[in-house]
C-alpha cells in the first residue's frame, strides 16, 4: 500500500484463510493463525519482490481475541500553573498505568496468563477544560487525557513479530483494528458527537462507543459467525461448521425441503436473536446515562451482511424504542473516500478500514 494525496492506494492483496475448528481452543487457533500468517508472508514477499517495493513502515491490526483495547479518561491536577512538557506528560500517564497490567491480568485471564501492551495512544487532551491539538507547551492547573491501551497476549505478539520481520526490517506499529476502523469513519465523517461502530468477526464482536468525537469505550463480546455456526450444529440444524454458516448467510431457504426448512429457520432465529440480545444487552446500560448517537455504522464482511441485516437491521422498531439509530450494514463502501484498490487488490471491509485509518495516521504526522 502506498500514499497518494492524502489516499491509500492498496496495490495488491493476499488472504490466507483458516479452517474453523467444531471448538474453539486457544492453542489450536494460535498456532492455525500463525501457520497462516507465515504462508501469507511468504507470498507477500515473492509479491513485494517482483515489484520491487520497500516498506518504510508495517501496520499491524489486530483483531479480537487477539487483542483487548480499553479506554481511560486521566486527569492531573497541578498544584500551581505549569507548563507541560513531553517528560511531564509522560510523568501523568506513568503514574496513570500503576497497576493497570496486573489489574488487565486478573480479569482477563482468559485472554493469556502473560499479555503485553502493543498499542497506546492519547486520543484526546483538556487544558483548564479546554479541548486542544496538543498539551505540549501549555499552560496548566488540570490536564485531561484520553488514554486508549490495547493488550495482546505475550506469546502470539512475540511469534507474530518475529514472523512479519522477515517481511521488512521497517519499524512494527501495532494497532487495535475496531479502535482504527472506528476512527477511520469518524475522521472521514468529521465527526464532533457520539457515534456507535459495531465490528462483526469470525470469533467476537467489537463494540466502539465514541461521545464528543473521542473513542471512550470499546466492547469486545465473544460472539462472531463462528461462534453462532457451531451452536447451529450443536441443535442439529447442520452437520458441519462450514455448513451451518452458509444457512445462517443464505438470503433464502427456498431451495431446502420442507421437512428440514422448519429446523434450520428456528436455528436462524435463535441465532439471529442471541446476537441481538448481547449487543442490545451491551448498549442499553449506555443509552440510559445519555448516549445517544446519531448515527450507527455496523462493519462486515459482504457474505456476511445478510445475516447480521437480519439479525439488528431488522430490529428497527426495538432499536427505536432504545433511542438507537438505524443502523446499516457497511463493507468497504463505508472507507471508499480514503481508499482505492488497484490490480488485484481484494475490497475487503476490514482491509480497507485498516488502509483509510493509515492514511489519516500517516497524514496526522505531517501536521
Amino acid at each position: 500500500m502506498v500514499l497518494h494525496d492524502g489516499r491509500a492506494v492498496v496495490s495488491f492483496s493476499e488472504r490466507e484463510p483458516i479452517t474453523v475448528a467444531v471448538a474453539l481452543e486457544p492453542k489450536h487457533f494460535f498456532s492455525a493463525t500463525l501457520h497462516a500468517l507465515r504462508a501469507l508472508i511468504a507470498r507477500v514477499l515473492k509479491e513485494s519482490r517482483a515489484e520491487s517495493a520497500v516498506a518504510a513502515r508495517v501496520h499491524v491490526f489486530l483483531h479480537a481475541p487477539w487483542i483487548v483495547s480499553k479506554t481511560r479518561s486521566v486527569r492531573a491536577d497541578f498544584p500551581e500553573p505549569t507548563v507541560l512538557s513531553e517528560s511531564s506528560l509522560a510523568s501523568v500517564v506513568h503514574e496513570a498505568e500503576k497497576g493497570i497490567a496486573e489489574n488487565f491480568r486478573a480479569a482477563h485471564r482468559e485472554v493469556a496468563e502473560a499479555v503485553c501492551v502493543v498499542e497506546k495512544k492519547i486520543t484526546e487532551y483538556r487544558v483548564n477544560g479546554y479541548e486542544v491539538a496538543s498539551a505540549v507547551g501549555q499552560k496548566a492547573e488540570t490536564l485531561e487525557l484520553t488514554l486508549l491501551e490495547s493488550f495482546a497476549p505475550e506469546t502470539a505478539s512475540r511469534h507474530f513479530t518475529a514472523t512479519l520481520h522477515a517481511l521488512s526490517g521497517a519499524p512494527v506499529e501495532w494497532h487495535g483494528a475496531a479502535a482504527a476502523c472506528a476512527g477511520a469513519l469518524m475522521g472521514l465523517a468529521h465527526e464532533q458527537g457520539d457515534a456507535l461502530t459495531v465490528s462483526f468477526g469470525g470469533e467476537a464482536t467489537e463494540v466502539c462507543i465514541a461521545r464528543r468525537g473521542v473513542l471512550h469505550e470499546i466492547v469486545s463480546l465473544p460472539l462472531g459467525i463462528h461462534t453462532l455456526a457451531r451452536a447451529a450444529v450443536e441443535a442439529g440444524a447442520a452437520h458441519s461448521v462450514s455448513a451451518a454458516e452458509a444457512l445462517l448467510r443464505a438470503p433464502s431457504l427456498a431451495s431446502l425441503a420442507d421437512a428440514r426448512r422448519a429446523g434450520v429457520a428456528a436455528a436462524r432465529a435463535a441465532a439471529a436473536e442471541r446476537f441481538r440480545r448481547a449487543v442490545m444487552g451491551l448498549l442499553a446500560p449506555k443509552i440510559k446515562v445519555g448516549f445517544a448517537p446519531p448515527r450507527g455504522v455496523l462493519l462486515a464482511d459482504a457474505k456476511d451482511a445478510p445475516f447480521y441485516e437480519r439479525a439488528f437491521c431488522a430490529t428497527a422498531p426495538r432499536a427505536k424504542e432504545l433511542s438507537l439509530p438505524v443502523c446499516a450494514v457497511r463493507g468497504a463502501d463505508a472507507f471508499a473516500p480514503a481508499v482505492q484498490f488497484f490490480r488485484s487488490a481484494s475490497p475487503d471491509t476490514f482491509l480497507a478500514g485498516e488502509a483509510a485509518f493509515v492514511a489519516l495516521y500517516e497524514e496526522g504526522r505531517k501536521l
